[in-house]
């Protein structure tokens, strides 16, 4: 993934500080890209979930119960689609203006599952997709916690000082937009 993200990062800045060329055509070609991820965590969740159901309120029957195993892909990055994405070139600078960092994929590997126990025969796919919903929704949240938006932006940083040192750049900026406290969980 990075190299891919070095390689077309490479022929943009590159055609941007080419002179003449036009930075808003640049800015375009690259917002095609749409997204540009910097960083990725891999979860491996065990997931305990039990259902069952209740006549009256109190007597107990079909209950069910299961013990499994998910991995979840949490990448985060930039939304090269945002109108805060930007590259700027006055005279002999180069700026490249980029949104906050955001989450970009949230996944749970259906590979990656593994059951080491039911009871009671299965909880069904439904009550596992909700399961597995609610454990997506908690890996992002742990992520974001445990700094995923400041290691993408410290990633881009460094991407860009390499891609920019390779191309013989040395006056340049990267600002990053802030992000909203609501912006994410």
């Amino acid at each position: 993934m990075r190299s891919a993200v070095s390689s077309l990062l490479f022929v943009f800045l590159l055609i941007a500080c080419t002179p003449g060329m036009d930075p808003s055509e640049v800015q375009h070609r690259i917002q095609s890209l749409f997204e540009l991820p910097t960083v990725e965590m891999v979860f491996r969740d065990v997931i305990y979930h039990k259902s069952h159901q209740q006549v009256f309120g109190v007597v107990n029957y079909d209950f069910r119960e299961t013990l499994f195993r998910v991995s979840i892909r949490i990448q985060a990055g930039f939304d090269l689609s945002s109108p805060k994405f930007a590259v700027v070139r006055d005279q002999q600078r180069v700026t490249i203006k980029l949104p906050p960092p955001t989450i970009l994929l949230v996944d749970a590997d259906d590979e990656s599952l593994y059951e080491y126990f039911a009871r009671d025969n299965s909880i069904g796919w439904q009550n596992l997709q909700n399961a597995k919903k609610k454990q997506l929704e908690q890996a992002q949240i742990r992520a974001v916690q445990l700094g995923i938006l400041n290691e993408a932006k410290r990633n881009a940083r460094l991407r860009l000082a390499e891609l920019m040192n390779t191309l013989s750049i040395q006056d340049w900026d990267l600002e990053i937009a802030e992000n909203k406290e609501n912006d994410h969980p």
